[in-house]
This record gives C-alpha cells, structure tokens and sequence, in this order.
C-alpha cells in the first residue's frame, strides 16, 4: 500500500473514532446521543426552596446546552504534530488564529479556481488556432500519434503492477 493512501486512512479512523467518542453523530432516530441526567434532590416542601432548585436546574440545562453549541462548531485543525505539545489555551489560540485567515483564505482559492478556469479556456483557444494552422492531412497525422501515444501509455500503466511484483520477490 502507498504510504500516503495508509497516513490518508489512519487520519480518516483517527477522526471517525475521535467523532463517535465526543458523541458527533446521531442516533438512528436522528437525534443527539441520550447522556445521564444527574440525580435531582427530592422536592422541597417549601415553595422559595423548589424555585431555588428550578432556577438551578434551568441554568444546569443553559450551561449544557452552550456546551454543546460550542462543541457543535467546528474547532479547526492544528498542524501535524501540535497536538501532542500545546495545552489546550494554546491549542485555542491555534484555532483562533486558524478562523482569522479562514475567509481570506477561501476568497484566494475562488480566484484560483476563476484563474484555472481562464487558463484552461485560453489553452483550449490556443491549442484551437494552432491545429488551424494545419492541412487536413497533417492534423489527421497528428490525431493518429497521439492515438498511438496513448495506447503505449496505457499498455505501460498495465504492465507497471506486474514489475512491481516482481521486483517485490
């Protein structure tokens, strides 16, 4: 196996473990995972006391459920390595400068992609005119060289598995 496709899928179960550990996915009902609720006291039989303990339980319930929400954003990634040397106001920093750069960073790869997309267009014109230039006959030439370029390609890349075991003997 190539080492990039084995690092590519040790990275792809390290995450699909790390995800069912913080409780990421859904159950089948499409809901997030059940947790324990904590115990809760036995009613009070004053009334100032239960309200105590429903104010309490309702900000135990806010709490959690901005814990979650946080959780729910995507935290970023630190580089390769981080993990294992920075603490976590570190790591939090990290992801804080990671969302600083992260739009300015996707508006240059749109304006990539526009430019790839000029490019390819430019080349097909360029590649246009220049077989424009050619008589019939020496465009049917060259259309029947590079038919047979590709056929010793292709015959190469089948051939390549075969020399591989071999040389693995």
């Amino acid at each position: 196996m190539k080492r990039g496709f084995r690092d590519a899928g040790v990275a792809f179960f390290s995450l699909l473990v790390f995800s069912l550990a913080s409780g990421v996915f859904a159950d089948d009902a499409g809901t997030a995972p059940a947790t324990t609720a904590p115990a809760t006291a036995e009613p009070a039989a004053d009334g100032a006391a239960s309200e105590g303990a429903a104010a309490a339980a309702q900000q135990d319930a806010d709490q959690d459920k901005n814990k979650k929400s946080r959780r729910a954003e995507p935290r970023g990634r630190l580089p390769n390595y981080y993990g294992r040397v920075v603490d976590e106001e570190q790591r939090e920093t990290i992801y804080a400068i990671q969302r600083r750069y992260k739009d300015e960073l996707a508006a240059f790869e749109a304006q990539i992609r526009e430019l790839r997309k000029k490019m390819n267009e430019l080349r097909s014109q360029r590649a246009d005119e220049v077989a424009a230039v050619l008589t019939a006959e020496q465009l049917a030439e060259v259309n029947r060289l590079r038919e047979a370029s590709r056929q010793r390609r292709a015959q190469s890349r089948s051939a390549e598995p075969s020399r591989a075991s071999e040389d693995s003997r």
